[in-house]
């Protein structure tokens, strides 16, 4: 069995843009672009919510990475 096509991040990202922003069906942007309504779902749960991988990458949000960083490390040390 082959591969299936590999899209770029930003090909993702702005098809799940077209349905979490602009607001248009799953069903009508995967039609346009050629894709599956699975393949789309699949991205659009995996690129609509944030995640401490994309806000390391922001300098606004590298203080608060930093706090949640702490307070993890807060709670993995045992109580004595």
């Amino acid at each position: 069995m082959g591969k299936g096509i590999r899209y770029s991040g930003e090909f993702k990202q702005e098809a799940v843009n077209q349905v979490v922003v602009h607001g248009y069906s799953v069903s009508e942007v995967a039609d346009r672009l050629g894709i599956s309504s699975k393949t789309l779902y699949g991205w659009v749960k995996k690129l609509s919510k944030p995640t401490v991988k994309r806000l390391c990458c922001s300098t606004e949000s590298s203080g608060l990475l930093k706090l949640f960083r702490q307070i993890y490390s807060f709670e993995a040390c045992p109580t004595t």
